[in-house]
């Protein structure tokens, strides 16, 4: 009698278990070439510091010249003072450490309260893959009020690339 158990126990495991192992390969290959990639999934996000509200942005070729990538992020003024921008620039997965114009300007600018400005950022070409998430951070400086402090504005934003 106990060899017949033991003979249906190893039936059920070697039936049954080629099917497991079958599953769990097809999953592996599956999450391998991507097709369960979430990251595509997800949303978008634009995070900036109380004071500056994140309006809109792009990521993707370039809108004047479309063989150079760019990101464009417009931002709001909402400190409730004009503020003196000094520099901004960004930095992450697809840029090395670029420096940004602001409205076609150059540095230092005038951000008035409640202005909206837009920062064009130039990317790296051979690093930009369309569709592809990508986390940027911005980084810059500023002074409010005409005073003489320099405070950091820090910014981050995470799309997939059009």
């Amino acid at each position: 009698m106990k060899s017949r158990n033991a003979q249906a126990a190893l039936e059920y495991l070697f039936t049954y278990g080629w099917a497991f192992l079958l599953i769990i390969v097809t999953t592996g290959a599956l999450l391998y070439f991507g097709v369960f990639d979430i990251d595509r999934l997800r949303g978008s996000d634009c995070v900036f510091p109380a004071g500056v509200l994140c309006e809109d942005f792009y990521v993707g070729p370039g809108l004047d010249d479309p063989t150079q990538p760019e990101v464009r992020i417009i931002l709001r003024n909402s400190y409730g003072v004009d503020v003196d921008i000094d520099l901004m620039g960004l930095t992450g997965d697809l840029s090395g450490d670029q420096d940004c114009v602001v409205d076609s300007s150059s540095f230092p600018y005038l951000w008035e309260r409640d202005q909206e400005v837009e920062f064009i950022c130039p990317l790296d070409e051979f690093l930009y893959v369309r569709g592809q998430r990508y986390d940027i951070t911005f980084i810059g400086s500023f002074r409010q009020g005409g005073h003489s402090y320099v405070h950091e504005l820090r910014g981050w934003l995470s799309t997939n690339a059009q």
